[in-house]
């Protein structure tokens, strides 16, 4: 062995006892073994940035190179400066954050739209966002309540297909309102299956034909399009209506906002920026 591999084992001398091939399991090098700067042992974090090639094993250039290159840990001044509430984040971090869809990203967008807009400051601007909101809100109320409409519909209709086909009670009073196909003998449907060998032969047209037109309309369908065509025209229709609403703001910065409260996160996305103005609010007054 050279002299410089010997003051590699020597200075590594934890990792040079593991064995000789420079390899110690991923357990006993984070657990025991591998101790840099500090006396102590690395956290898992730590171990995955210094497993490079990610094999589970430090081998003998990835000790070396931790050797060289120490991990480091943010001191507090760093961490002073790091953003802890999205009216801390900068604007093209906000962008690539609202055009991954995060709700609160997409509202700061728009608070700060207001502000360049009507010259507010944050606080005015973002009172004057959630006025915007609640218009935005009622305007779509009405679309909202079509869609849940629409959605318990189909599971209703869902749920109500499998009686239809299988329970002979339901399958009669269907076939005396609807069908009237004869009745077969009564120890012909005995069981569900039997009911349902009756049922299915007036079931199977309208399932069947649905079902086929449903999956011909998923395969046609331009890949991203929602597969309900009358929810998209209604959501065309209601984001003109909101630019129409406000012209004087981007449409961009606008229509995202727009998507950010119709959903849940929304809605919690609004909370979290209250709260942010009430702190904002208060430090203001203090000082």
């Amino acid at each position: 062995m050279c002299i410089r591999d010997r003051l590699n084992l020597r200075a590594g001398c934890a990792l040079g006892r593991a064995c000789a091939q420079w390899k110690v399991p991923a357990t006993s090098f984070q657990q025991r073994r591998f101790k840099h700067g500090a006396d102590r042992v690395p956290s898992a974090l730590e171990f995955e940035l210094l497993d490079r090639n990610q094999d589970g094993v430090i081998d003998k250039e990835e000790f070396l190179a931790a050797m060289a290159h120490p991990i480091r840990t943010p001191t507090k001044e760093q961490c002073a400066q790091q953003a802890r509430a999205y009216s801390e984040v900068q604007s093209e971090a906000l962008l690539l954050m609202a055009a991954t869809g995060d709700p609160g990203a997409r509202r700061e967008r728009m608070v700060r739209e207001v502000m360049l807009v009507d010259s507010l400051s944050w606080g005015d601007a973002s009172l004057r966002t959630t006025a915007i909101k609640t218009k935005i809100s009622n305007q779509g109320a009405g679309l909202r309540v079509a869609q849940r409409v629409a959605s318990y519909a189909l599971v209703g209709a869902a749920i109500a297909s499998i009686p239809l086909v299988f329970h002979s009670g339901t399958a009669y009073y269907f076939n005396e309102l609807f069908v009237h196909f004869s009745p077969p003998p009564a120890n012909e449907i005995e069981t569900p299956l039997e009911v349902g060998a009756w049922s299915w032969s007036w079931m199977e047209p309208p399932l069947g034909t649905f079902s086929f037109a449903v999956l011909c309309y998923q395969m046609a369908r331009p890949a991203g399009r929602p597969i309900n065509p009358f929810a998209e025209v209604l959501k065309r229709r209601r984001d003109a209506w909101v630019v129409d609403m406000f012209p004087q703001y981007s449409p961009m910065i606008l229509l995202h906002f727009k998507e950010a409260i119709d959903g849940w996160e929304g809605i919690e996305a609004e909370e979290r920026h209250a709260d942010e103005l009430k702190i904002t609010s208060s430090a203001t007054s203090a000082t």
